[in-house]
């Protein structure tokens, strides 16, 4: 998931950065959970349609009004509510987990809304880490 947060700034091209390999591992464990759990294929496909869309709704550089976000994301996980889980600041990076419905992170307490300045300085610790594609595809191996 490193990969995903090498990313130094967050627009909709963040929700679609991911390893290979992260990819394919998801992919297997979500077709065992559909065979143990008998689940729709239909209902699936909406679940992963509507995750799709959210993703890439609070990945993106859409700027909401304090107002507006503080109403938004009382309910549903808004960029700014996002941004929190791409801070180089590790306390705020490895909490707020929530991906569509913010209850979540409300339910398990991993909600931590870092500051201003906090979400200027997205990506991982080493900002030299933001490199081209087959360094990417390297990263999580040489770790």
């Amino acid at each position: 998931h490193s990969m995903h947060h090498l990313d130094t700034h967050l627009d909709v091209t963040t929700s679609l950065r991911f390893h290979f390999g992260e990819l394919l591992l998801s992919s297997l464990y979500k077709v065992v959970l559909i065979l143990v759990i008998g689940m729709p294929i239909s209902v699936f496909i909406f679940y992963e349609i509507l995750l799709s869309a959210s993703n890439q709704f609070h990945h993106s550089n859409i700027k909401i009004s304090e107002n507006l976000n503080n109403m938004l994301q009382r309910f549903i996980v808004t960029p700014k509510y996002h941004a929190n889980h791409h801070t180089v600041k590790k306390v705020s990076r490895e909490a707020n987990y929530s991906s569509i419905l913010t209850i979540w992170d409300t339910i398990f307490l991993t909600y931590i809304d870092a500051t201003e300045n906090d979400r200027r300085y997205l990506g991982l610790d080493d900002r030299s880490k933001e490199f081209g594609l087959m360094r990417n595809m390297k990263h999580p191996f040489n770790q």
